[in-house]
């Protein structure tokens, strides 16, 4: 057994889930696009789809062929569509927390304008 068909075992054998989750990337993507929001950032699933869908096309061709280029690009996709994912998800965390501690200023400027509208009510 080759080095580069020791290496690409464990992906090849997940390659069909790689293309099931890029065609689901993928069709997030389309659906995204139908609404007005997400027309601007629908090309970030589709961009991810289209990355796991080439890394299974390079595992696949890296274990048929048995060559090495093929499994490096195979690695290099997968890498990209984990930096990619990585970047999106502390994204999504940052505009949590900032929409959290509005949130939480709503709530106590609330509770603060109450109480004072209660102390100066007449008796």
């Amino acid at each position: 057994m080759s080095v580069v068909h020791y290496l690409d075992k464990p992906l090849y054998h997940a390659k069909g889930w790689m293309q099931l989750m890029g065609i689901v990337f993928i069709l997030n993507g389309v659906f995204m696009a139908l609404s007005l929001v997400g027309i601007i950032l629908c090309w970030l699933p589709i961009w991810l789809g289209l990355t796991l869908m080439s890394a299974a096309k390079n595992i696949r061709v890296a274990a048929e062929l048995d060559n090495q280029e093929y499994l490096y690009l195979a690695l290099d996709k997968i890498g990209l569509f984990f930096k990619i994912h990585g970047i999106l998800i502390i994204i999504g965390l940052v505009f949590a927390a900032i929409i959290g501690a509005a949130a939480a200023l709503g709530v106590l400027g609330s509770v603060a304008m109450l109480s004072q509208g209660v102390q100066n009510m007449p008796q």
